[in-house]
Formats: C-alpha cells, sequence, structure tokens
C-alpha cells in the first residue's frame, strides 16, 4: 500500500550484536491528531482507519569494505473508502516483503544493489460493496532490482528494473484514458535509469530516465483509448539540496 506522504508515525529499532536488527511502529494519517503539520499542503487522497502497525527484522554484516543484509517487514492498514469521511468503511491491506542489499565502499568507488519482493493481500470488502471493485480479495506482487555506483561521492550511475503483477478486477482497473486498463489488470513492468552530479556537498543534480514494456496490463492501447505503455515513458530532471 503507497501512503506515501499521507501519514506520518513513530518507530523505535534496536541492534543486537551488530548482527540482528529490529524496528517496530506504527503509522497514521498525516491530517488528524498529533500528525497533522506532516500533512500541510498534501492532498488528502488515502486516509488511514486508525493505526498501521509496522515492522521489520534483518541480519546485517560487514566484511571490510562490503557489508550485505537481508530482512523481512510487514505493515498492516486500513483505509477508508472515502478520505473525506471518516464514518464510511474501509478496506484491509497487509504488505509482507523481503528485501535484501549488498554495498561496496572503498577510497573513491562505491557500489550498491538492491532486491525487493513485496506481496499485498487487498480486502476490499467496502470498494466491493459500493461497486467499486469485482473481488472481494485480490493481491498485487512486487518485485525490484536495482544496483548504483559512485565516483569519489560527485559523479554516479544506477538503474532499476521493476515489475507488478496482480488479480485481475475489471471494476478496480477498469478502462479510462491514461490511467485505465482495457483488460482489467494492473500488471506493469519497465526500468529506471538515473545519473547523478554532485558539485558539492548536499547538492545533488539528476537525470532520471524511466522507460515501460507494459502498463496496466497492456504493451498496445493498454487503456482501451489508444495509449501505448511506450507513451508514458518519461524524462525527469532534478536538482536536490539537502540539509
Amino acid at each position: 500500500m503507497q501512503l506515501n506522504s499521507q501519514v506520518g508515525g513513530v518507530t523505535g529499532y534496536a541492534l543486537f550484536d551488530n548482527l540482528v536488527y529490529a524496528e517496530a511502529g506504527f503509522y497514521r494519517s498525516a491530517k488528524t491528531g498529533v500528525m497533522r503539520p506532516l500533512g500541510w499542503g498534501v492532498e488528502k487522497t488515502r486516509v488511514v482507519d486508525g493505526y498501521a502497525p509496522y515492522w521489520r527484522l534483518a541480519l546485517q554484516r560487514e566484511f571490510g569494505a562490503h557489508s550485505v543484509s537481508v530482512g523481512l517487514l510487514g505493515l498492516n492498514t486500513k483505509v477508508l473508502l472515502d478520505p473525506n469521511d471518516a464514518s464510511m468503511s474501509s478496506d484491509r491491506f497487509r504488505d509482507i516483503a523481503l528485501d535484501a542489499q549488498y554495498q561496496y565502499v572503498e577510497g573513491e568507488h562505491a557500489f550498491s544493489s538492491q532486491a525487493l519482493y513485496m506481496r499485498e493481500r487487498q480486502r476490499l470488502a467496502a470498494r466491493s460493496a459500493q461497486g467499486m471493485a469485482s473481488n472481494e480479495s485480490n493481491t498485487l506482487k512486487t518485485a525490484r532490482i536495482g544496483a548504483h555506483y559512485a565516483y569519489r561521492r560527485v559523479l554516479g550511475g544506477g538503474v532499476q528494473v521493476f515489475s507488478t503483477r496482480g488479480t485481475a478486477d475489471s471494476m478496480r482497473y477498469g478502462m479510462g484514458p491514461v490511467m485505465g486498463s482495457a483488460n482489467g489488470r494492473p500488471d506493469t513492468a519497465g526500468w529506471v535509469a538515473e545519473l547523478d552530479y554532485l558539485p558539492v556537498e548536499n547538492v545533488k543534480l539528476a537525470l532520471r530516465r524511466t522507460a515501460y514494456r507494459k502498463f496496466n496490463g497492456g504493451t498496445s492501447d493498454y487503456d482501451g483509448f489508444g495509449r501505448n505503455a511506450t507513451d508514458n515513458n518519461s524524462w525527469f530532471l532534478m536538482g536536490w539540496f539537502m540539509f
């Protein structure tokens, strides 16, 4: 479940013998209670019903310039059907993910690679009752693998391959321009490549290319309105000031 800037939360972590990492906490909507300041300026599209518990357990180890980690994480969320009406019923989302990371840092060189596999179970009783989903239960599976290299902490680049597959649901993933699906499937796949330049400390310039070989279940005319997956390919030029 992608909540992005819709939530705020509190977590705590512990590291045992520099080997076992454990973290647990909760999130709730940034539009409510003490989390409200975190949601200023963010459009409210999803509101968590109550609290969303989060946990993570990982094994990590360093070998000189090398480090590796393998982890398991989970998030349970109830999301209101109508973000503007707290009296409405909610749907349940349960995410379980396995991730791994390798990192090498030595002198002028830094290399890292990451992999993630996530399975989301969706209980859509609220949407199904309102005719917004064909199924009361769906699954969504996401896989990502990527690598990044940096030289002298000035020049760098990376690439990531991603894929999402899910249950066919003609109501939840209905036909429509751009974001619709002609066959009712959320299946999407592609890659992202990025070039980075850090001229001074805390400043980063980047050029990113995102390309799709499949989007919402198809490669050509995927939305039923003549749009192809490659029509969503994009370039993104960005500048970051980090502090």
